[in-house]
């Protein structure tokens, strides 16, 4: 990880001893939700000092919102002083901090999208009631720049989309799952992977960027998995 003896001390005085990447991922989850001020501000100037790509997600996203004056300032500040410890790794995509780089798509239709939200819904039913995720949905069709006419909410998509084949969809993503754990298998004796490491963390971070753009912190590990399977959904 990129950071200085001086910058460790910086951090660890600040949050306190112990690994310095668990830090940092505890610091990042508390600031997909902190609503206090000086508590932003403290948490930026750590990562400021010591953040890694892990965060860039996060500060990407936070950054669109065009928070306060003073909650922007430190976020960019953060945001710059990893970019710029970053700039010279040639792993890292050549538009990797261009805000471009981070705009989620969808290129499946508007029914596949349906069994996506239901699956999402499925996995978060216990810590969402219908009101959020009504917003939920909402947001991702935002974030995604989904064109769902002629409906004009998610909830007339979902009731009214007639040819929604949902048993099709989930059929497709289970299949695809146990696909990829069976190739994982056989490959494993031969150190050959499904993904380079470097796209498994891009993967992982757009997926990071985009819960964190519709407010989706629950279950954290089940929603980046699911997003992570999409793939036959969204082609």
């Amino acid at each position: 990880m990129r950071w200085t003896k001086l910058g460790e001390r910086f951090f660890k005085a600040l949050f306190g001893g112990g690994d310095v990447l668990a830090k940092e991922k505890i610091i990042i989850q508390k600031l997909k939700t902190c609503q206090n001020e000086k508590e932003i501000i403290a948490f930026c100037k750590g990562l400021e000092l010591l953040g890694t790509t892990y965060s860039f997600p996060t500060l990407m996203a936070l950054l669109k919102d065009e928070p306060p004056h003073m909650i922007e300032r430190a976020l960019q500040n953060a945001f710059n002083s990893i970019a710029f410890r970053y700039l010279s790794d040639k792993s890292l995509p050549h538009d990797y901090f261009s805000p471009r780089f981070w705009e989620p798509t969808w290129t499946g239709s508007k029914t596949e999208f349906l069994s996506l939200m239901q699956v999402l819904e499925n996995v978060n039913k216990d810590s969402l009631n219908e009101e959020d995720l009504e917003r939920l949905a909402t947001a991702f069709i935002k974030e995604l720049n989904l064109d769902i006419s002629p409906y004009q909410t998610y909830s007339e998509l979902k009731l009214c989309a007639a040819d929604w084949d949902i048993g099709k969809d989930v059929a497709a993503l289970i299949e695809g799952t146990q696909t990829d754990m069976l190739i994982q298998s056989v490959l494993e004796d031969s150190n050959i992977g499904l993904n380079s490491e470097m796209e498994e963390l891009i993967v992982n971070q757009k997926n990071d960027y985009l819960l964190t753009r519709v407010r989706l912190f629950e279950n954290f590990d089940a929603n980046h998995y699911i997003l992570g399977k999409t793939t036959c959904l969204n082609r």
